[in-house]
Order: structure tokens, then C-alpha cells, then sequence
């Protein structure tokens, strides 16, 4: 159930078959930005959280979420490994 609150409230919803646990899965459609040129790269350190890191270059803990949109390639913020680069947006509108 997503919450109200949600920003993906008014998302779509994919429903897929995951064949190693034998049971159906949901998610969410995620909207990547198209321009990515306002970025810059930071690299991924042991003990580092996402969180912290928009704390620190984003001024809001709470806009962890922005950080994975500009990193189409991350899944899940507990897939990262010491020195994975990610991209960090100079400016959030």
C-alpha cells in the first residue's frame, strides 16, 4: 500500500512475476530526470547513507530520494558498495 503522502501516490504500479521466490512482486514506476548536467559525482564510502548524504549537499535528509532518481541505475540505496560513484544534483527545484 503506498501511503497518501506519497509522491508516487498518483503512480503507475507494475506488478511482475519474480520466478526466485515464486510470488508476485509490486513497484513503482520511477520518473528519471532528463537533464543530468547540474550534477556532480560523489564516491560511495563505507558507512555512508543516503540520507546523511542529502543532508549534506542537499540541505533536507528527506530528499534521499532525489539522489536515487539521479542514479537510474540503483534499485535499492542497500545495493551500494565502497567507491560506486552516484551523481548528486547541484540544485533541487
Amino acid at each position: 500500500m503506498i501511503p497518501l503522502s506519497s509522491r508516487y501516490v498518483d503512480g503507475l504500479l507494475l506488478k511482475g512475476y519474480h520466478p526466485v521466490k515464486t510470488s508476485f512482486e509490486v513497484g513503482v514506476y520511477r520518473v528519471f530526470p532528463n537533464n543530468v548536467s547540474g550534477v556532480f559525482y560523489y564516491s560511495w564510502v563505507d558507512g555512508d547513507r543516503l540520507d546523511m548524504l542529502a543532508s549534506k549537499f542537499l540541505g533536507d535528509s528527506r530528499l534521499w530520494w532525489v539522489i536515487m532518481d539521479y542514479n537510474d541505475d540503483i534499485h535499492s540505496p542497500f545495493e551500494l558498495v565502497p567507491g560506486q560513484q552516484l551523481r548528486i544534483p547541484v540544485h533541487v527545484l
